[in-house]
């Protein structure tokens, strides 16, 4: 989410430890995107079960965009604007998930010879950000992207 928002992310320093299961289960890292952009992170495979489980904040000068679990997304467009929120509870989980429409542009890709949405290297490059963090947390230190 972070690449197809910002950009590349081109390093990233985390920290993490294993509180509930033997595997490391809580991480924290900052993400810097090559834009300059900096991203806080935060996972934890044993948080209570509290809505929203998943929440997503982005900031800007006196604006915020918020989602939560994909049911509530509010915006803040700047100061002495009027804040919206929207609701998308009532709505198929395949529409509001995306899934109905991720089906479609996949389907219409294979059938027109068009370029995927998603590429091989967009899942490369999450995948490569998992591993940073991994590396990151192990050393303490910070890595740069992509990985060598």
């Amino acid at each position: 989410m972070c690449r197809f928002l910002l950009g590349d992310i081109d390093s990233l320093i985390c920290r993490a430890r294993s509180t509930s299961y033997e595997e490391l289960d809580g991480f924290t890292a900052i993400l810097h995107s090559a834009s300059g952009v900096l991203v806080t992170f935060h996972s934890c495979a044993h948080a209570t079960w509290i809505f929203p489980f998943e929440r997503m904040e982005i900031f800007g000068p006196h604006q915020a965009a918020v989602t939560e679990e994909m049911e509530r997304v509010t915006l803040s467009p700047g100061l002495g604007r009027e804040i919206v929120t929207r609701s998308y509870s009532q709505l198929p989980m395949e529409e509001k998930w995306g899934y109905r429409m991720e089906d479609r542009r996949f389907v219409d890709a294979v059938l027109q010879g068009q370029p995927p949405n998603v590429t091989a290297e967009d899942g490369l490059r999450a995948t490569e950000m998992v591993e940073a963090c991994y590396r990151s947390a192990r050393a303490g230190a910070e890595v740069r992207l992509p990985l060598g």
